[in-house]
This record gives C-alpha cells, structure tokens and sequence, in this order.
C-alpha cells in the first residue's frame, strides 16, 4: 500500500510506487532458471505471510549456482519466470535490478510484460544521469539504492572520502534548512524524481528518511550537490567481475 504522506510516481502499468520506501532482497542469482521464479517468490510471500507483493525485481543480470559459481543463464529466461509471478497475481509490478542501458534495452525487446523499474546504485557522490535520462525516456522508474554514498556514516571503508562529510558547502545547505546530511542527499534524489530506498536498523533515522516533504533545495543547492559526483561505486561486486552477464564493464 501507498503511504499517504509520502508523494508517488505512476508506473508504466498505472500503479504506483512511493518515493521513498524500504526495500528487500528479492529473487537472488541462484534462482534465474524460469521454473525456479514463481517457486521462489511463493516461498518468499509464505515467510513474509503475505498473498502477494506490489513489486519484484531481479536483484542482479548475473546467475549463480549453490557454490556461487557462473550459471550463464539467460535473464531473458529468468524474466520469463517474472511474467508468470504476474500472471499468477504473485507480483503486481516486477522490474529489474542493477541492469544497464545494453542489457535493459535487450530486455525491453523481448519483454512481454514491460519492467517498471531498474533498482540500481543512484547518489550525489554516483549520479549516473546518462542510465537514468535512458530509463526514463523507455517509462522505467529508476529506483535508487545506497541513495546516500560517501555521505553516509555508514560507510568507513571509504574513510578517505571523508572529507564529503565535512564539506563546508554541503553543511551549510543542511544548516540552512535544518536537516541532516542524509535528509540534503535523499531529498536530492527526489527532486530529480527518482525513488529512494534507503537502508537502515534504527527507527529515528528510518523516521528521518522520510521526513524530506517540508523543505526544496534551490537549484544552485542541487547544483552544488550534484558537484560531489565522483562516479564511485560504494557497491561494485568486484565478486561477479567474470560472470557473462556482469553489468558493470
């Protein structure tokens, strides 16, 4: 359901997904062969208790057997398996995760049913406009994870980048407005109208993630952001480097 005090966007099969939301993993690399789709997701619904979810992604174009090894499955054929979830009324949306352009645009092809979504790595330190102006121009809703990057706390292996955290220009944006480094990042995002789903375990900061409605960065504000871009992956999966379908070559 859609939380009322939070703004959505229409999907291009007229639902609508909110703008700021709490995601989960869903179907993993080691479930890509078409039947395993619908069994997977039905296990999943069992252990969340519900009929149903409003939207199902494939988390990655890669696929793994049980020992993590390369299964070289076609995501063609795993999307397959994601149309049935549909038609079962198992997912109301389904979308992908962590595609780019290359292999989202093959998907589009092929598809019977549209993906609503491409769910990948979207902050003001990993702006990625040249794949978000592309889903965009195809109606996919680009949803961002590790919405934050380098401005998050939670990030010390990237302690050398710290000095993000410290800039003077984006602390006087927060101060300004009276909100957190956090609030400046995610409230960038929706302003250029890509959903966020940040990750958190402490309910004052989920509480905090969502508070982003009572203020509007200026222009020369979301300009000044846009120039902590470095093009950096917080999440690159170095670990998937070699796998056919890899997607960040």
């Amino acid at each position: 359901m859609v939380n009322n005090s939070v703004p959505s966007l229409k999907l291009n099969n007229g639902l609508q997904i909110p703008i700021v939301g709490l995601g989960t993993y869903a179907l993993w690399n080691d479930k890509h062969a078409q039947n395993d789709v619908v069994p997977t997701l039905k296990s999943q619904l069992a252990r969340l208790q519900l009929n149903y979810v409003d939207l199902y992604l494939i988390h990655w174009p890669v696929s793994v057997n049980d020992k993590g090894e390369d299964t070289a499955i076609d995501y063609l054929e795993t999307w397959k398996g994601m149309e049935e979830t549909v038609k079962l009324g198992l997912a109301k949306s389904i979308g992908v995760s962590n595609f780019n352009k290359e292999q989202l645009q093959r998907l589009l092809q092929h598809a019977s049913i549209k993906p609503t979504v491409n769910q990948f790595e979207i902050s003001p330190t990993m702006t990625q406009y040249e794949l978000v102006d592309f889903c965009k121009s195809q109606s996919v809703v680009s949803v961002a994870y590790t919405p934050l990057g380098l401005i998050s706390e939670a990030r010390p292996e990237f302690e050398k980048y710290a000095s993000i955290k410290n800039d003077p220009k984006i602390k006087a944006i927060a101060e300004k407005h009276g909100k957190s480094l956090a609030q400046i990042g995610l409230r960038y995002l929706v302003q250029r109208g890509i959903p966020v789903v940040p990750k958190s375990f402490t309910r004052s900061r989920i509480q905090d993630n969502i508070n982003l409605f009572d203020f509007q960065l200026t222009e020369d504000e979301m300009t000044v952001v846009d120039n902590f871009n470095l093009n950096l992956r917080c999440v690159p999966a170095t670990q998937f480097e070699k796998y056919t379908y890899f997607p960040f070559h």
